[in-house]
């Protein structure tokens, strides 16, 4: 069983090559492998957790995915890390909408409109 986050970023079709780049540059921190043959990266940390993550989204829709089973500081730290450098929300579909369980999270704080 896993538990899933999904981060999306919304820029128009021009920008979505300088997010992929950038996404990109911190999982090389991370991981030295290429994708398996299903587009998944499996980066491995220091405290031996690791956790799947696919790309596959990130050049058409400024979008990719985490595939969690297990918790560590360093996969929250990655994932946070990637919504950063692609400016992307990151979407919690077991979310219930509350601020212990949030259904996105955000990397900054949203200006007042």
């Amino acid at each position: 069983m896993s538990f899933d986050l999904f981060l999306s970023c919304f820029r128009t079709d021009k920008e979505f090559g300088a997010v992929n780049q950038n996404v990109l540059n911190v999982l090389r921190q991370h991981c030295d492998e290429a994708p398996d043959q299903f587009g998944f990266y499996r980066p491995r940390f220091a405290d031996g957790s690791q956790v799947e993550f696919s790309a596959k989204g990130l050049e058409k829709n400024g979008g990719c995915a985490f595939h969690i089973r297990s918790f560590s500081e360093n996969i929250i730290s990655f994932v946070y890390d990637i919504a950063r450098s692609g400016g992307m929300v990151i979407f919690n579909p077991q979310g219930e909408d509350s601020e212990t369980n949030p259904t996105a999270i955000l990397h900054r704080p949203v200006p007042d409109l």
